[in-house]
């Protein structure tokens, strides 16, 4: 009996794209396996809970059955301004924490599965509102982050998705951790791309 190589998975990542491709030994053939997953971020800070529910939803919506598992703190820094309805919301949520043996007061990182249609309903409700929570796909990575009770909102998506959140929220600005990184610092950015060239194509 012959023996078999084993094929080899590589993974190309970094901060704002990841990329995985496989590689079989006996062939040599190089297979695509996954689109393009880049970083993406609202590129501004939402100060009005309006924006902060509604561009959470959209981030949601476009991700779709993409998002199977969910950790939500259930903490509010906007409990003031919090709706009767997502109060309602916020006290299941305690109630299911304590009767899967939470100590009375943690109340973080409550784990919900979003392939069960009513801890979906609980998680789109209050994710905004949450002092933070994160998103999973089906193999446990990281797809969202919803921090500071909306304020702050990170993702990664394709281009094709980007684009579908971007029709969603014309209001809001959809951009890459990358560019938001350039506009913040940029003489820093300016400084990485002279370091790349000058590693590339040697000193001038």
């Amino acid at each position: 009996m012959p023996l078999m190589m084993p094929s080899l998975r590589c993974w190309k990542s970094s901060i704002e794209t990841h990329q995985m491709v496989r590689t079989d030994l006996l062939s040599g053939q190089l297979l695509l396996l996954d689109h393009e997953q880049v970083e993406y971020c609202i590129g501004k800070d939402l100060t009005e809970v309006e924006d902060s529910v509604r561009a959470t939803a959209g981030i949601l919506a476009v991700l779709g059955e993409l998002s199977n598992r969910a950790e939500v703190d259930l903490f509010s820094d906007r409990k003031r301004q919090m709706p009767p309805d997502v109060r309602a919301v916020e006290e299941e949520l305690i109630a299911i924490d304590a009767r899967r043996g939470a100590r009375p007061g943690s109340q973080m990182a409550l784990d919900l599965t979003l392939t069960d249609p009513h801890e979906r309903h609980l998680f789109e409700k209050y994710a905004a509102w949450s002092i933070n929570a994160d998103v999973f796909d089906r193999n446990g990575a990281w797809i969202a982050t919803f921090h500071d009770s909306g304020y702050s909102l990170s993702f990664e998506m394709d281009d094709g998705q980007r684009s579908a959140l971007a029709q969603l929220l014309p209001d809001l600005p959809v951009m890459s951790i990358k560019e938001l990184r350039m506009i913040q610092h940029p003489h820093r950015a300016r400084l990485k791309q002279l370091i790349a060239r000058v590693c590339r194509d040697g000193p001038p």
